[in-house]
């Protein structure tokens, strides 16, 4: 045995509390390098009552010496269930999301990366790409502040975002953030300051 965990059930719960169901996912890590890094997996996610949300298939490819994937593409399905085996069968196709990252910090964040999402299986219809910078992270591994822009799937710039992360709660929520929005002339179209509340 290669210690590899290939099931995992997470509960994810609003706080330490354990009051507030969030969703309930079930993972199945199908496939590892020799390091034990997993390359392909497969997480079903459920709402509190076990309807289903959704089916990611993850591909990991292009990891480095630290496990940090390179290139991670995402299949979204709107249904699935787990069968009487406990495999996660998976139809009704929604998206594809390619991420590629450059450049990671010695603590595994991504700075550099861009993200191209497809409306086919095979991933060569275009619907629009994220070129994504992000300033380094926080003691604890928080975001600080990432730049994003936006091109439409001919390559035509929509626009470009840069948000701020100002605070956060005890559970890395992000309590206050700032969103400036800008043109192909780099001129300010608006600017928003938010501030979120959680139950």
């Amino acid at each position: 045995s290669d210690s590899n965990v290939k099931n995992q059930q997470v509960k994810n719960y609003l706080d330490s509390t354990r009051t507030l169901l969030l969703d309930i996912q079930e993972i199945r890590n199908e496939l590892f390098d020799t390091r034990g890094n997993v390359l392909v997996q497969r997480i079903a996610t459920f709402a509190a009552d076990w309807t289903i949300l959704d089916v990611k298939v993850i591909t990991n490819e292009d990891l480095d010496a630290l496990g940090n994937a390179g290139k991670v593409t995402i299949k979204k399905y709107a249904s699935g269930l787990i069968d009487i085996d406990g495999y996660i069968q998976y139809s009704d196709f929604m998206d594809v999301t390619v991420i590629q990252t450059s450049s990671f910090d010695k603590r595994g964040n991504a700075l550099t990366q861009t993200v191209a999402k497809y409306s086919d299986e095979s991933g060569t219809t275009l619907i629009e790409t994220q070129a994504i910078q992000n300033q380094p992270y926080d003691f604890m591994d928080r975001a600080t502040s990432s730049t994003i822009i936006t091109t439409n799937s001919t390559g035509l710039f929509v626009d470009k975002q840069v948000i701020d992360y100002l605070a956060y709660d005890i559970y890395g929520n992000v309590v206050d953030q700032t969103i400036a929005r800008y043109d192909e002339l780099d001129t300010l179209t608006d600017y928003k300051v938010i501030h979120n509340t959680y139950d």
